[in-house]
């Protein structure tokens, strides 16, 4: 009686072990890993393609609204997408099941205004959000945390625009604002500003700047910076001691030598700013010598 007493005992530990490892299991999906997640987002792009497959290639089924809400049942590792780094989530859309990347979407959790600001003509309420329980002080910067800026119109009270991470900079009018992300990690530094029209959310690249001194530094120590005005982007190379400024065509625009200190400054995105041994120049001044 004894024995089938242990035996039950051992096969019930087997099946319940065999239970975990079973619901630990990954499912690989196109080379993905996922693992189950039951957790609620919301969609924060204008729409979001529900596919066939984790693949931005792949079959579109159907487009979710922005700010619904969707359930995600199993969880990809992070991949990158275009210039975002996020996962896929299989997830359930009227009646059509498959993949949306997360990269456009943000975890449904509650969340407490940081910072408010009105359009002058009332318009418009621009709120910055973060989490309930973090005790983070600002947007908009790689190490600052989850954030959102999230637009509403007043008169209706209705979220019309939201994004994770980006902060606000300032308005040019009543109906147009910049926004900006960006910060540094390790040796890589990166800004990017847009301009966002708030009648038909239209953004509007206005300024990108990238620093990478691990890919661009060679074996001479030379370091590489892309700078964006507009979409039309130019090259900054540091060269030994001498600075050199390219534009698309690689033409040279702008050349000085026997340089002890460079520096780039992004605070003022309508006329970047160098730093020179000191002295300050204006982007503008550079391109107006051409």
């Amino acid at each position: 009686m004894i024995k089938i007493k242990q035996i039950l005992k051992y096969s019930f530990l087997i099946i319940m072990l065999f239970n975990c490892k079973k619901n630990e299991q990954t499912n690989i999906i196109n080379g993905l890993n996922f693992t189950p997640q039951n957790s609620i987002y919301i969609i924060t792009a204008k729409s979001l393609h529900l596919r066939e497959k984790p693949d931005k290639l792949s079959k579109s089924l159907i487009q979710i609204p922005f700010q619904t809400e969707i359930e995600i049942q199993e969880i990809s590792e992070k991949v990158k997408l275009d210039s975002k780094f996020d996962s896929w989530g299989i997830t359930k859309y009227k009646n059509k099941s498959g993949f949306v990347y997360l990269g456009f979407a943000r975890p449904k959790t509650p969340l407490k205004s940081l910072r408010v600001i009105h359009s002058s003509n009332e318009e418009y309420i621009i709120n910055e959000l973060i989490p309930e329980n973090s005790n983070q002080k600002y947007c908009g910067d790689w190490f600052a945390g989850f954030c959102i800026t999230q637009i509403r119109k007043k008169s209706t009270n209705k979220i019309i625009y939201e994004k994770n991470d980006y902060i606000f900079q300032e308005f040019i009018n009543d109906d147009n604002i910049v926004l900006s992300f960006g910060g540094g990690e390790n040796c890589t530094t990166a800004w990017h500003y847009y301009k966002l029209n708030l009648n038909d959310l239209k953004e509007t690249n206005i300024f990108d700047y990238k620093l990478d001194t691990c890919e661009n530094k060679n074996q001479y120590n030379d370091i590489k910076h892309t700078l964006c005005l507009y979409e039309i982007c130019y090259t900054i190379f540091e060269e030994g001691d001498k600075i050199q400024i390219k534009n698309e065509e690689n033409q040279l625009i702008y050349s000085i030598g026997k340089v002890k200190s460079f520096k780039v400054s992004l605070k003022e995105w309508k006329n970047p700013e160098f730093t020179v041994d000191g002295k300050k120049i204006q982007f503008s001044e550079i391109l107006n010598q051409k």
